[in-house]
């Protein structure tokens, strides 16, 4: 009897144990963060692509330093140059080689759940990128080509969705201008602490119907964003409709704001402002994203559905890379995702599209955006 009692309250301990070690905590400290990660880098707000494969970073703690070292990238050759942790936000200091240039980068995030959020900013790219970071097991990245993640004849491939927040932003970017503060007001009150709040609350100040509105509202950001006060600076420059009030503006940021990182943007919005149309040296297009609004379309072509795809039950979703000049015209179009029997009236129905003129820092601007046809079977 004694031996059967000592059996049953080894048993339940060894039960407890377990169940302690199933209800382990979360890591803390820079647990948090070590491990390999596929980092993401998301479509922008309002576009409805998937997100791109754009690293494999390793994190590891050695002799109590952490540390990262880049195992794999299909975009470029890179590494870590720096790592640091700051109560909850991790920061990596990236060194990119672009096409033979040195790029430097930084992603700063936190871990959310299981994974990693990151806000990136590079040199040269003027407007901020989201990253997220899964866990995995991965050797190798590589990147998509154009027929990678096509389906199959008579099958649609589903997009991943993105996360909550991210797809309430999107949500709140697509509805018209008159709707759209209000719609990112109701994201900030819906999401207090996500990682992108500070982006919304730029945004919805973009948004406001008077010049009195957006400067207020921008005051506002920089009191609540210290770290962005000179990006609430630089809206403030180029919140009035008025282009030469707009030029005045820039230049005076250009005046207060000597060392502002944001130098290069200024100078490039009045060189596009102060210069002549057509000029090539303001020719080259921008990246739709964080400051860079998506533009509207005003007139949406349908694509003709080919007769021999309908024939073989040939149905999905074509993702293009569509080029829109200062105009709202679509100059050039390339496929990002193919369905072959589909391509080529996708093309010609998004090449036909109207978009309303796109403005960065008060000034018109070429933009590249993701867009999709979708062909869906009757």
């Amino acid at each position: 009897m004694r031996n059967q009692s000592l059996r049953m309250s080894v048993l339940m301990v060894v039960l407890f144990a377990a169940g302690v070690a199933a209800q382990a905590p979360p890591p803390t400290g820079d647990a948090r963060f070590t491990g390999r990660w596929e980092l993401q880098m998301l479509p922008p707000a309002g576009v409805a692509s998937q997100p791109f494969p754009f690293a494999l970073v390793e994190i590891a703690t050695s002799g109590g330093t952490l540390g990262a070292t880049f195992i794999s990238t299909p975009v470029s050759t890179g590494k870590v140059t720096a790592v640091s942790v700051n109560g909850d936000v991790l920061t990596l200091a990236l060194q990119l080689d672009v096409m033979g240039q040195a790029r430097p980068m930084t992603l700063t995030g936190k871990r959310i759940g299981d994974r990693l959020e990151f806000s990136g900013s590079s040199e040269g790219i003027p407007t901020p990128m989201s990253f997220i970071g899964l866990a995995t097991t991965k050797e190798t990245l590589t990147r998509p080509g154009p027929s990678q993640g096509a389906p199959a004849p008579g099958v649609t491939q589903p997009m991943p969705p993105p996360p909550p927040d991210r797809q309430a932003l999107n949500t709140a970017m697509s509805k018209p201008r008159e709707q759209r503060a209000e719609a990112l007001a109701q994201f900030l009150k819906d999401f207090p602490d996500s990682t992108l709040r500070e982006s919304a609350t730029l945004l919805r100040s973009q948004n406001l119907g008077t010049v009195d509105e957006r400067v207020a509202a921008l005051r506002q950001f920089i009191t609540d964003f210290p770290k962005s006060a000179d990006e609430g600076d630089l809206q403030i420059a180029v919140a009035s409709a008025d282009k030469a009030d707009r030029i005045a503006g820039l230049r005076n940021f250009l005046v207060e704001h000597p060392e502002s990182p944001l130098k290069a943007r200024a100078e490039s919005a009045l060189k596009r402002l102060t210069s002549p149309p057509g000029d090539p040296s303001t020719a080259a297009p921008m990246r739709v994203g964080g400051n860079i609004r998506p533009p509207v379309k005003l007139v949406d072509v349908k694509p003709v559905y080919p007769l021999d795809a309908q024939q073989g039950r040939v149905q999905g979703v074509v993702i293009i890379e569509a080029r829109i000049d200062e105009a709202g015209n679509v100059t050039n179009a390339r496929i990002l995702r193919s369905i072959p029997m589909l391509d080529q009236a996708a093309l010609d129905a998004v090449t036909q599209w109207k978009f309303s003129p796109t403005e960065m820092d008060g000034a018109p601007v070429p933009v590249i955006m993701t867009v999709t046809v979708n062909f869906t079977l009757q």
